[in-house]
């Protein structure tokens, strides 16, 4: 019998510890890609405004993007 040394109940507990581990963070994956989603529904007006005061992008880009945006927003 072998198999119950405790040389093996360490690795057993070791590796449980690790599934349990993997597990969770699987789990926490999943739940960060839903929130995310969740997250995602910015209008893209608010999405420029805060890449414009990130400084991604200048004025001239933001004025022509935003009224590009509205533009489309009434032909719509």
């Amino acid at each position: 019998m072998h198999w119950v040394s405790p040389g093996h109940m360490v690795w057993m507990a070791f590796w449980w510890i690790v599934a349990i581990y993997f597990i969770i963070a699987a789990i926490m994956f999943v739940v960060d890609g839903i929130r995310s989603r969740a997250d995602s529904h910015e209008s893209p007006e608010s999405i420029l405004k805060r890449r414009y005061a990130a400084g991604e992008i200048n004025s001239d880009e933001f004025e022509r993007r935003l009224a590009e945006l509205r533009r489309t927003k009434d032909a719509a």
